[in-house]
């Protein structure tokens, strides 16, 4: 039996050690292998055109192979040696005169400047290339150099000029027909307005680009596309939705295998769950993001790979690992040469540093940060930098350094604070513009289609009208002709059943019946025929009456045969003489009354009722509330809002019209004052809007009405002084003018004053001092004449203002003193208080001008007189218990304590200035008034630094900087917010601007076609009456010559037909006469008209057949 194997203690150490050396060297060789493996491909392609150059001449092809290495080496990160092959590319192609060569290499050199962070030096050679794709007209070339500078504007902050060059490049592809092209195009597009932060603008041109790159099946292009919307969700802060879109990305760059977009996937994927606060996966995606940099040796996504590592420690509190990896990043930077990274890590790892209480080397990073950021002009840098350099001393109780330090920062963070908020302004501005200028032309399109819909929609109501009325009048003049075919067959069989009856008396009365029935049918088919064959005659004639008139004859002709006919066939002979005697009388009567009532049909229109006159309770009700709403305004706005709103109701229930429109205009007015007051602007200018249409509509219907008038450039003024306060100058200047205008018309001499005073203002504003003078000093000549001494105190001030403004302090004071006068004279302690104030200023100001030595004394007494007046102004209001003008007071006393202090150096003047000082920060604090908080700090912190107080002007400057921050944060977004709100406002006034003009030219179309319609009527009217009045007379002359034909033994038959047609067209003549009156009583509706046709038709048979029997009588 064998012993079994032993294996000694060491032997095993030594087998087990070797194991890991072996595990640790295959780990290491297979990272090799990968990074070899992912990286090889641009070393395989380096070595294949170093091979190619070997074998080239000096030709082009040896231009493109020397660029094409310089890209090779920038996608390795190697600068150095891409920028020696693309300087060799073009100094070959500059020999060879290539210009397309010289076009090329000057972009890849570009593009290592650009990733070098060098944008300057970038830009300079993006134009040479462009310059010369202009001139050898290579299009695609040129769009690529416009999309190239474009990028470098982008990350140079110019987003403006960016703009311009990508929409430059777009409009390139564009019409070459290049997609891929104007894809890119629209991602740099969306990104810059994702940069100013229209992300709505962002998200259209990223939906743009995908739209194409889905047409293209670039997943590449997609990648990107979903990457950029995922970083508008982060900027906007929904986390959740930036990872969706993230993960879309990840997952085609994953399918491509695209390793560089999943290494800055896995970046923002790690920032947003660093955000969530899920560290640990933040890390694990962070950590993925480097393994691939390193793989591909990308030497600026391992910076940032680095960067978020070390931030994630940082956040952690692990400084130490957190410094390791900052330094990791800088290493990189330097090599790369990347001046813009190095100074944020500079900055980084001094604060690092500082916190790891490494105070000496955090000094060493943070003035090398300080250096570099000035160097290369990076003012955020500066000021993270200075605040650093100001903690770090704050720490170590250098207060003197601290103090100065946190002075330079206060002063890089305003000058970028304001930077940053003009240009969020312009941008804003401009967007406005853009979107007023779309919102116009989409409100025209919108308003066109609603127009031609409602057209339709009206020609539609007025076809279903139309085919309703023609099945109504199809259905009853069915009902007319059976009507027609039952009186004509209930006619023969009256007469059948009946004429057996020969007795004379029976007889007579049943032909008599029959003769009525018979003629008032033949008058009503008479009627009926013209009526359906009324189209084809108005066709025909022109609607002139005498051609009808003719054809009617005609057709009554046609009809007399068979009407005589019938009548001596249901009558079997003809009956003269006989009754009715006088009967004839009371049916002319009738007719003559239905002619009256056709030619004066205002008496069948009811007339209007007369308004009564207001109640005199409402007005006096009305003035009351009024009354006691305009006492209660200041003090309890609340209450005077409710009174006013009861005086509203009451003024709209008013029956007078001219009374009720004065009274709520008013009313509304009244109710815009209280909104104002209270400093809602906006419910204020829809207040005064509203009065001020009720006065623009009474105007034009009462022009001379100088009450109305002056209400109006009320509204006018009101208007204009909301505008004023909500900072739109040239809205507010728009209707001052409009004020004044009518002012001057009506001579309102005071209200003429304060519309100059108030234009005055507008210009002193917007810094135009000559015409804001100008301007005062119509105001002061109008005061001065009609002696308002208030007002005139007012413009002496104002003019004062400006002259200071204009730093004329010897104007400025004479003025101010003459205000003061006669702010004096009437005892307006409020207004002396003011003035004792600015007159302080003024002396204050001058002492500051005076830097001489030799003005010391001078300068002093200054100081002085400036105190004198200060101190008035206290005392004033102190009395008054005016807080705000006390906390300013104390303010200033302060500040002239310190200043004053500062230049004689007496202990007690210092004392003084902080007594004051405290007291000022005190009631300011107690008030709310951040300004008059801010300069207290401001002062302390001054008075301090001069006592040598370091500490606490340090600690008083920190909060002083709290103050101002705040102010100019709430200042801004009050800005903002009413540049919004006028946006909005300017937009609704646009919109209702536009829909005014429409509807005013719409209304104008109207008035045109009224007018041309009233015109061509009254044409008609006239000449209708002209020939009515003609074939009246024609009627009459023919009734007339009947008798004259009776002499000449005229045949019977003659006679007969004669009497019909006289009669027929009689009866047609008076229907279109009546016509007017039946229809407007009938609706228009046939079996009605009949109705009264048929009445008619009564009334002339009489008349007919007495005229029958009187011309047939021998």
């Amino acid at each position: 039996m064998k012993k079994p194997l032993t294996i000694s203690c060491f032997t095993f150490y030594i087998l087990r050690f070797t194991f890991y050396i072996f595990c640790f060297l295959f780990c290491v060789l297979n990272s090799s292998a990968q990074q070899s493996k992912t990286s090889g491909e641009h070393n395989r392609s380096i070595d294949s055109l170093l091979t190619s150059l070997k074998a080239d001449r000096n030709d082009t092809n040896k231009v493109k192979h020397l660029y094409q290495l310089c890209s090779e080496f920038r996608q390795t990160g190697k600068y150095n040696e891409g920028l020696k092959y693309g300087n060799d590319a073009l100094e070959l192609a500059l020999q060879l005169k290539f210009k397309k060569g010289m076009a090329d290499a000057y972009i890849f050199i570009g593009n290592i400047h650009a990733n070098k962070g060098d944008y300057e030096k970038a830009l300079e050679f993006y134009l040479k290339s462009l310059k010369i794709k202009e001139e050898i007209g290579d299009k695609k070339g040129m769009a690529d150099s416009y999309g190239n500078i474009g990028t470098i504007q982008w990350n140079k902050g110019d987003y403006d000029k960016a703009l311009e060059f990508y929409l430059k490049a777009l409009k390139i592809f564009e019409e070459i027909g290049d997609k891929k092209g104007m894809a890119g195009s629209y991602i740099g597009i969306g990104n810059i307005h994702r940069s100013k932060g229209d992300y709505e603008k962002a998200l259209e041109f990223f939906l743009k680009d995908i739209k194409i790159t889905e047409e293209l099946g670039d997943k590449k292009g997609m990648a990107d596309v979903y990457n950029n919307i995922g970083l508008i969700h982060y900027d906007k802060g929904d986390y959740e939705k930036a990872l969706e879109f993230f993960l879309k990305d990840i997952k085609i760059t994953e399918e491509l295998g695209d390793k560089k977009g999943m290494a800055g996937s896995y970046i923002n994927i790690g920032i947003i769950h660093d955000n969530n606060g899920d560290y640990e996966k933040a890390l694990e995606f962070y950590t993925k993001s480097l393994k691939i940099t390193e793989e591909l040796g990308d030497k600026n996504g391992m910076a940032d790979a680095y960067n978020n590592i070390g931030n994630f420690h940082a956040n952690k509190g692990d400084y130490e690992k957190a410094l390791e990896f900052y330094l990791k990043s800088l290493k990189i930077t330097e090599e790369l040469g990347d001046k813009k990274g190095m100074t944020a890590y500079y900055g980084n790892i001094g604060l690092l540093n500082s916190d790891l209480k490494k105070f000496s080397e955090a000094r060493i990073f943070l003035n090398k940060g300080l250096q570099l950021s000035i160097e290369i002009g990076t003012k955020d840098f500066t000021r993270n930098a200075y605040s650093g350099l100001s903690q770090l001393d704050s720490t170590l109780s250098n207060w003197k350094a601290a103090y100065h330090y946190h002075q330079l920062y206060a002063l890089y963070k305003d000058s970028l604070f304001n930077e940053e908020t003009t240009k969020q302004i312009a941008d804003m501005q401009t967007k406005y513009e853009a979107d007023k200028k779309e919102k116009e032309n989409s409100i025209l399109r919108k308003n066109k289609e609603i127009r031609i819909l409602q057209e339709k929609q009206k020609a539609e109501q007025q076809r279903l009208l139309q085919e309703k009325i023609e099945r109504r009048n199809r259905l009853q003049y069915s009902a007319i002709v059976l009507g027609l075919f039952v009186l004509f067959l209930g006619i023969f069989l009256f007469a059948n059943r009946f004429g057996k009856f020969t007795e004379h008396q029976h007889y007579r009365k049943f032909m008599k019946i029959t003769e009525v029935s018979l003629f008032i049918s033949f008058l009503i088919l008479f009627e009926f025929i013209t009526v359906l064959i009324d189209p084809f005659i108005e066709k025909f004639t022109g609607g002139e009456p005498m051609f009808k008139l003719i054809l009617n004859a005609v057709l009554a002709t046609i009809i007399f045969p068979i009407h005589h006919y019938l009548e001596k066939k249901l009558s079997g002979t003809f009956i003269p003489g006989g009754g009715h005697k006088g009967g004839v009388g009371k049916y002319l009567v009738a007719f003559i009354l239905v002619c009256f009532i056709n030619f004066h049909p205002p008496l069948f229109v009811s007339s209007q009722t007369r308004v009564t006159q207001t109640n005199r309770s409402d007005t006096a009700r009305i003035n009351t509330l009024n009354a006691l709403a305009e006492k209660l305004q200041s003090t309890n706005p609340d209450t005077a809002l409710i009174l006013y709103n009861q005086a509203l109701e009451i003024a709209q229930s008013i029956a007078t019209p001219s009374v009720r429109l004065k009274e709520t205009a008013n009313a509304y007015h009244n109710i815009g004052i209280i909104h104002h007051n209270i400093g809602d602007y906006e419910n204020a200018l829809e207040f005064y809007l509203k009065a001020l249409k009720i006065t623009e509509e009474f105007g034009v219907e009462y022009p001379d009405d100088v009450v109305n008038k002056k209400g109006m450039a009320d509204s006018y003024n009101k208007i204009g002084v909301v505008h004023f306060n909500k900072g739109d100058y040239d809205k507010a200047l728009e209707f001052y003018l409009k004020s004044l205008k009518i002012r001057e018309e009506i001579g309102d001499k005071k209200g003429m004053a304060s519309s100059y005073n108030n234009i005055g203002l507008i210009h002193a504003e917007k810094g135009d001092y000559e015409k804001a003078l100008e301007i005062y000093f119509k105001a002061l000549k109008i005061n001065a004449e009609i002696g308002n001494k208030n007002w005139l105190a007012n413009n002496y001030n104002n003019i004062g203002l400006i002259h200071w403004g204009k730093k004329d302090y010897e104007k400025a004071l004479e003025f101010y003193l003459k205000s003061l006068s006669i702010k004096e004279e009437l005892g307006d302690k409020h207004g002396m208080a003011n003035s004792y104030n600015n007159i302080g200023i003024i002396h204050k100001n001058k002492a500051e001008q005076l830097r001489s030595p030799d003005s010391a004394v001078y300068r002093e007494r200054l100081y002085d007189i400036a105190l004198k007046y200060y101190l008035k102004a206290l005392k004033i209001r102190e009395e008054l218990g005016d807080k705000n003008g006390m906390a300013s007071s104390y303010g200033n006393i302060g500040l002239l304590y310190s200043k004053d202090a500062q230049i004689r150096r007496p202990f007690k003047k210092f004392v003084e200035a902080r007594i004051y000082l405290n007291k000022c920060l005190q009631l300011s604090t107690e008030i709310g008034t951040k300004e008059w908080i801010k300069n207290a700090y401001g002062g302390l912190s001054e008075l301090d630094s001069s006592l040598g107080n370091w500490k606490s002007a340090y600690q008083y400057h920190k909060l002083y900087s709290v103050y101002n921050d705040s102010i100019l944060n709430e200042e801004t977004t009050k800005q903002i917010a009413d540049m919004q709100t006028r946006y909005e406002t300017d937009k609704k006034e646009k919109e209702n601007q536009l829909l005014r003009k429409e509807e005013l030219l719409i209304e104008l179309q109207k008035k045109r076609a009224a007018e041309e319609a009233k015109i061509q009527s009254e044409k008609i009217s006239k000449r209708n009456l002209l020939q009515y009045t003609f074939i009246a007379i024609v009627l009459f002359i023919l009734g007339m010559s009947l008798g004259i034909f009776k002499r000449f033994k005229v045949p019977a038959k003659v006679m007969e037909v004669a009497v019909f047609v006289v009669f027929m067209l009689f009866f047609e003549f008076t229907l279109v006469l009546t016509d007017p009156v039946i229809d407007y009583v009938t609706g228009g509706a046939p079996l009605l008209k009949l109705m009264f046709n048929s009445v008619i038709a009564a009334v002339l048979f009489f008349l007919h057949r007495k005229s029958e029997r009187w011309v047939l009588r021998e």
